[in-house]
């Protein structure tokens, strides 16, 4: 039994032709980027860094078979001469903003879940493998990265704190994390044989839910709560087109379960109300106040007050004008920052997905990113619809991008580490087994 376990995780039932030793250094090295890319990030970029981009794309180049002809590969090859021309634009026409070199790694590095997926294969036990070293990493961060067992006493007393990093980005990165456990588990709990067998399994998960929970709490990234509640919304939606596709029956529902999934999520719903309510209702404070100035001045661009959410809808009136102003080109990596600075705006991002995008490289980089979602998702569909992907997986891909999406709409965590972290790591995982599908198709 446990030689069988142990070959479940080394083995890469890929479709592809990866031999068993890139299989297990592949899935080592990982696992380490899993866990130390954005907690250890300069023990990692030391001493791991280049040992596992040599390795993951040793995998992808040679053993990838059609996948190293598939759009992925054309979208990565465009990305790249997309930051070359706009680098060789803006030295031409503003010489001053112009960095020392191109930076194609901006876009491209959202395509590393691709040989990532690729080594993971068909793998339940070698995907839930890398994605709870991902999860350890949270778990460790705020006393990595933060002020540990201070920080989270702030948090839970109502001060917004980011455990590490910037709130935004906690937000996400717990976010995603309390999408991922709270995805998998009704469907783990309705797998097991017993129903008195789902409490060690819900002893595991509790605190792990209310972690992730308080991560978000602590956040309080208004942006993450409103993607949360799109993806509550997208699931029940799931839930209901199962129900008037399939037409189970009753004891196909398994009504004891349900009831245990119901009673478990109902109280972890009220206990972090109720830990939780002190930065909830701070949050929510905040957010009434930004309503009431925002309704005052009923969004006129010059007289648009300059809170959270009035501060967003300034620099995506920046973004806009300056992607008319250069649509094609656009104003290269830090385009964004330069030109809020420009207008006297101390800020990094548009905090908008596609405008940051479409800022820095034109339009053509929203194509691209457009067609990486496309693309992608055309491919866990097709996987689906093959059997070979496990319904946990898929639902929670779907889940995931809704909550992706809907949060980088008002940031641009999606040219950030954490947000370019996160999403490797999760689209890795979901893309595992349509990745080799793909590459076990004719």
């Amino acid at each position: 039994m446990m030689i069988e376990s142990v070959k479940s995780i080394l083995y890469n039932k890929s479709g592809s032709q990866i031999p068993g030793w890139l299989s297990i250094v592949g899935l080592l090295l990982a696992c380490v980027y899993s866990f130390s890319a954005f907690i250890f990030k300069d023990i990692y970029s030391d001493y791991v860094e280049s040992l596992f981009y040599f390795v993951v794309m040793l995998a992808f180049l040679w053993f990838g078979g059609r996948l190293r002809f598939s759009l992925y590969t054309w979208i990565a090859v465009v990305m790249v001469l997309i930051s070359v021309i706009s680098w060789i634009l803006i030295s031409i026409d503003h010489p001053e903003q112009a960095r020392s070199r191109p930076s194609p790694g901006d876009l491209v590095d959202k395509l590393l879940f691709v040989p990532l997926a690729l080594i993971l294969g068909a793998s339940r036990v070698r995907i839930l493998l890398f994605w709870t070293c991902a999860m350890a990493a949270l778990i460790l961060m705020p006393w990595v990265l933060g002020g540990g067992y201070k920080e989270i006493m702030k948090g839970v007393d109502g001060v917004r704190v980011g455990l590490g990093t910037n709130p935004m980005r906690t937000g996400l990165m717990y976010g995603t994390m309390l999408v991922g456990l709270l995805v998998m588990l009704p469907f783990y709990v309705y797998k097991i044989k017993r129903v008195w067998m789902a409490l060690p399994l819900l002893i595991f998960f509790a605190p792990l839910i209310a972690y992730s929970g308080f991560g978000v709490f602590a956040s309080q990234t208004r942006a993450v709560f409103l993607a949360l509640m799109v993806s509550f919304f997208v699931v029940v939606a799931i839930f209901c087109i199962y129900l008037l596709a399939k037409k189970p029956s009753t004891q196909d529902l398994n009504w004891s379960r349900l009831k245990v999934l119901l009673v478990f999520t109902s109280f972890s719903l009220f206990s972090l109300l109720y830990f939780f309510h002190v930065p909830l209702v701070s949050m929510y404070e905040r957010f009434d106040n930004e309503l009431k100035v925002l309704s005052e001045s009923e969004l006129k661009p010059d007289v648009i007050p300059e809170t959270n959410f009035g501060l967003r809808v300034i620099y995506w009136n920046i973004g806009i004008e300056s992607i008319k102003e250069r649509p094609i080109a656009g104003w290269d990596r830090d385009g964004g920052r330069l030109l809020l600075e420009d207008d006297g705006y101390n800020n990094n991002t548009i905090h908008n997905l596609f405008l940051e995008a479409g800022v820095r490289y034109g339009i053509f980089a929203i194509l691209m990113i457009l067609m990486l979602f496309i693309f992608s998702y055309w491919l866990i569909v097709r996987a689906w619809r093959s059997g070979v992907m496990p319904p946990e997986i898929f639902i929670f891909s779907i889940v995931f991008i809704v909550f992706f999406l809907v949060s980088n709409m008002f940031s641009s965590n999606f040219f950030q580490d954490a947000g370019v972290y996160i999403f490797n790591i999760v689209m890795a995982g979901v893309m595992a087994y349509p990745i080799a599908n793909y590459c076990s198709s004719k």
